[in-house]
This record gives structure tokens, C-alpha cells and sequence, in this order.
């Protein structure tokens, strides 16, 4: 399992950052809720950076808004990222006769974009396949060198999908560029719902686990803990069109670089409820984990690609 940094210090996405607001409450995944006391603005109205305060033994995730992150440490130094998308070259599959060629031309068929990746990043060789959470799978063109300050080259695997991108990487498609096609080849089980409801799911059950084992918890608690369970289980259902059975993911650990099968719908899904499974171990390790700080007060500070 990789490494998970804490500090005083972290970074959000800017497009995340815009939809939270003073005294909301926000739920860093794998770590836990922060309470947004204050946010300070340019001149031009632009967040510049936020403050806040941790609430670890506050685990209402219900309702909060879900962040990724990355703290800033001297354990550890960020990784310079370049991330490419490749699109189609051509804005019409087939042109028909009369079609001008350069008319459907696609000028903008390469985006670039700079970000900021995690320190185990800077280990990724030439070939590795990851996944960036909310972005999607990537493999590895050029690894990143400290020496000649070469930073890391991903090229972006398409995945079939047609929804738009939740971060700051939204901007890869081009309207009208892509043909319709098949309706059902074009769904994939993938994106920032199911990342989000497979967390939730995770973290009910451990909420659960916790309400059984405290004998002064009340028989409705834990009651309608269940159902809420339940309905989670239920949407992940029509989300994915598979029943949620972690007891079906193999026992085996698979490497983060396992390449993504999204040829297959049953791959897919099995996928998901590996990963479901593997984010039920981070939670457990990270409770179980005595050696994370406590920090208390944090500060937010804002990254996007340029």
C-alpha cells in the first residue's frame, strides 16, 4: 500500500474549490471532515487559499462535499506531472462525398496539461498504468527524472465515456468531434459517482461495525444505519447494473498499475468491487494507523493546470 502524507498544508483542485463556502463542512478522502472557517480572495475575486479545522470524530459523510488531495511535507516532495490527452483527429468518422477534407479537420485533437501529482509518482516507470482518482487511467510515456528536472509524462487512455470530466481536465473534448454511435457502448462504469458511493458504502459499513460494537448504540440506530446502507448498495446497483458482493473480489492484491479492462462490462464491475474492497483496507489502516498526526488547523491552497 502506498504511503498517505499529512500536514498542515494541502492542495485542492481550483474547480473543487469554488463550490465550497465558509462554515461548510468537507470530507479529504481517506483521512477525514474539515470544517472551512475562512476563505481569502484576491482582488479579482479568485480563491487564493483557505482555513480550516480538522473534525476526525465527526463522521457524517452523508451530505459533505468530497475532496482529493495532497498535502505539502518535507518528507516527501510533490512530482512535477505533464499529463497528455490525445483526441480524434478527424470531427466526422466518415466523410461523405462533397466533404471538404480541412473542414473536419480536428486543430485541437492534443491537450497539455501541468499538475501536481503525489510523491510515489516520481517512482512510476516507462509502460506503468495507473489511475488518477476523477480523471481517469494514464500510462506512463515518460518517467520523471530529478537529475534534469524531466517531469513525469502521462499519456491519458481513453475509456469510451462521454461524461464530462469533474475536475480541471473537463476541457479534452470537443463538441460535435465524436460520433454517437451505439448508445450502450458509450456507458462506461466508471467516474466520480461511483468513487464517491463506493466510499460511502465503505465508510457506512465501517459506521455499522462500530454502532453493533458499542453496546450503549440503541436497536433503531443501528437499524436505520442499515437501511441507509441498504439504499447505497441499491444505487450502486443502478449505477453499475451488478449487485455490490465485496466477497466476490479476489484475494489476491492487485498492483495499482493493473491496466483497466474497459472492453468488458463484467470486467468493469469487477473491477469496482475490487476497489471497493481495497478502499475498505485504507480505512481500516488508516484507523488502526497511531502514527498519523493529529493536525488540527489546515491550510488550503489551491492548484489547477496551466
Amino acid at each position: 500500500m502506498k504511503n498517505v502524507y499529512y500536514g498542515p498544508t494541502i492542495f485542492i483542485e481550483k474547480d473543487d474549490a469554488v463550490l465550497i463556502n465558509e462554515g461548510q463542512t468537507v470530507t479529504l478522502m481517506n483521512w477525514g471532515n474539515v470544517k472551512i472557517n475562512r476563505i481569502q480572495k484576491k482582488d479579482s475575486g479568485e480563491i487564493e487559499l483557505m482555513e480550516g479545522e480538522t473534525q476526525l470524530d465527526n463522521k457524517d459523510f452523508k451530505n459533505t462535499l468530497k475532496l482529493t488531495w495532497l498535502a505539502e511535507t518535507s518528507l516527501a516532495p510533490l512530482t512535477s506531472v505533464k499529463c497528455i490527452h490525445y483526441d480524434n483527429i478527424m470531427t466526422k468518422p466518415k466523410l461523405d462525398e462533397g466533404d471538404t477534407f480541412e473542414d473536419y479537420v480536428n486543430y485541437a485533437s492534443k491537450n497539455e496539461y501541468d499538475i501536481i501529482g503525489e510523491p510515489e509518482m516520481a517512482q512510476l516507470k516507462k509502460g506503468d498504468i495507473i489511475q488518477i482518482l476523477r480523471k481517469g487511467y494514464y500510462i506512463c510515456d515518460i518517467p520523471y527524472d530529478a537529475a534534469t528536472q524531466q517531469v513525469c509524462c502521462l499519456l491519458n487512455i481513453p475509456d469510451g465515456g462521454t461524461k464530462e470530466k469533474p475536475t480541471s481536465l473537463r476541457a479534452t473534448d470537443n463538441a460535435g468531434a465524436k460520433s454517437t454511435g451505439d448508445k450502450s457502448a458509450s456507458t462506461v462504469v466508471s467516474g466520480p459517482e461511483v468513487d464517491i458511493l463506493t466510499e460511502r458504502i465503505v465508510l457506512h459499513g465501517e459506521k455499522i461495525r462500530e454502532l453493533k460494537a458499542n453496546k450503549s448504540a440503541s436497536k433503531d440506530d443501528v437499524n436505520v444505519a442499515v437501511k441507509e446502507l441498504l439504499a447505497l448498495k441499491e444505487q450502486y446497483k443502478k449505477l453499475t447494473g451488478t449487485e455490490y458482493k465485496p466477497s466476490n473480489a479476489s484475494a489476491t492484491a492487485q498492483k495499482e498499475t493493473k491496466k483497466p479492462a474497459v472492453d468488458s462490462t463484467s470486467n468493469e464491475a469487477e473491477k469496482l468491487v475490487e476497489k471497493i474492497t481495497q478502499q475498505g483496507d485504507k480505512v481500516r489502516d488508516l484507523k488502526a494507523n497511531k502514527s498519523t498526526p493529529k493536525v488540527s488547523q489546515i491550510i488550503i491552497k489551491l492548484i489547477s493546470e496551466s
